[in-house]
């Protein structure tokens, strides 16, 4: 498992159609930086980047720095660049009138430490995490609060008096599992209206939420 980032000309970097860099730019560009050549045994648009070291003990001990990128669908990709391959990416990036985007959607050099693309893991807000938030949500309202609450009032018909443990406890269950729903409407808006990728699992989350709460507004 690694972070992807790309050189792309489109907003999203997984959907670029219609703003594809074609092979043939980037052959050009190869063709033009001594210090970028094919490696056809990775692929016909695979290239290799070599870069001497300014540190001059480092050179010594491992030689000419290495990195990598590929054309894919219209797009400039590599894998876990470390700064000196992000900075090299930006000037490319420059020269293809493009930019550079992580795989959560988040731009370079607004900030070029390759840290940042870690940073949208720890704390993700995204169409997927929309999703997982909203369908998480819904299961423990419906497979656990739902079953639970009716159990009680088997037991408390209305009017009985529900015992303080078991209101608490149906609070404790309910209240989380609302706010994450919530949650994941806000997460699923934010990823849309920001074009952010994997729009159809916001899309997705979005519809979860308003059946659940159309069934809860229903069945109350």
């Amino acid at each position: 498992m690694g972070y992807d980032l790309h050189i792309t000309r489109a907003e999203n970097w997984c959907e670029n159609e219609g703003h594809e860099i074609s092979p043939s730019e980037w052959h050009d560009i190869i063709n033009c930086d001594p210090e970028l050549r094919l490696d056809p045994q990775n692929g016909p648009h695979f290239a290799i980047w070599e870069h001497g070291s300014l540190d001059p003990a480092a050179q010594e001990e491992h030689g000419r720095l290495r990195g990598w990128l590929n054309w894919s669908y219209g797009n400039i990709d590599t894998k876990n660049p470390d700064p000196p391959l992000l900075e090299k990416m930006i000037d490319i990036a420059r020269l293809l009138d493009a930019r550079v985007q992580g795989d959560e959607g988040e731009w370079y050099p607004h900030d070029t430490s390759v840290a940042a693309a870690t940073r949208g893991r720890v704390l993700p807000i995204g169409s997927v995490q929309s999703f997982v938030l909203s369908i998480g949500a819904w299961l423990t309202f419906f497979a656990v609060v739902v079953p639970l609450d009716a159990s009680i009032r088997r037991h408390y018909p209305s009017g009985t008096p529900i015992p303080y443990t078991w209101g608490l406890i149906l609070v404790g269950l309910t209240v989380p599992s609302l706010m994450s729903a919530l949650l994941g409407c806000l997460f699923a808006v934010f990823s849309i209206a920001t074009r952010m990728p994997r729009a159809p699992f916001a899309w997705a989350a979005l519809a979860i939420n308003a059946m659940g709460f159309c069934i809860l507004r229903f069945a109350h």
